[in-house]
């Protein structure tokens, strides 16, 4: 087995790692692939672009909540619960 087919991901767990990465930090190789996955996808790119985007905008509107105001607020631990749930979901 060569070093790039050892690297190589196909296009969904190259989408499936952009995602993972906004729950949990990836390991040294998962970063490493995904990067050379993203260096020669044009398509894989523009969805991490896009992701990023997303993930800006949702953080900065759940900072702008009105649901501070109103005490509903989620703890620390439940939103690892959910991010663990997420993670363990699979499609």
């Amino acid at each position: 087995m060569n070093v790039f087919s050892s690297l190589y991901l196909p296009c969904n767990l190259a989408t499936e790692l952009v995602e993972k990465r906004n729950l949990v930090p990836l390991t040294k190789l998962e970063r490493f692939a995904l990067k050379f996955h993203i260096s020669m996808c044009k398509a894989c790119a523009n969805y991490q672009v896009q992701s990023d985007c997303i993930e800006r905008a949702i953080k900065k509107n759940m900072q702008q909540a009105v649901f501070p105001e109103n005490g509903l607020v989620l703890s620390e631990q439940v939103k690892q619960r959910i991010a663990q749930a997420l993670l363990n979901t699979s499609i």
